[in-house]
C-alpha cells in the first residue's frame, strides 16, 4: 500500500547509512539500480499519489464520520 524501502526509494536512519548508500549508489556501476530505484519510485507516486486518490480518501473519512454520528 505504501512506499517500500529499497524498491521506491533508499532510507537511511544514521548519518553513517546515509554516506555509504550515496558511496554505493553515486558509484557508476550501480547506475542502473539506483536508476531502478528511483523510476520504481517515480511510478509508485505517479500511480498512487494522484489528486482523485487522495479526493477518494477524503471522501472515505468524511462518509465513515458520517456513519459514526448516525
Amino acid at each position: 500500500e505504501g512506499f517500500i524501502e529499497g524498491e521506491h526509494y533508499v532510507g537511511y536512519t544514521i548519518y553513517e547509512e546515509l554516506l555509504a548508500g550515496l558511496d554505493f549508489f553515486l558509484k557508476p556501476e550501480n547506475t542502473e539500480k539506483r536508476k531502478l530505484v528511483a523510476g520504481q519510485g517515480r511510478k509508485f507516486v505517479l500511480i498512487n499519489l494522484t489528486w482523485e486518490r487522495r479526493v477518494e480518501d477524503i471522501l472515505k473519512i468524511i462518509k465513515d464520520i458520517l456513519i459514526q454520528k448516525i
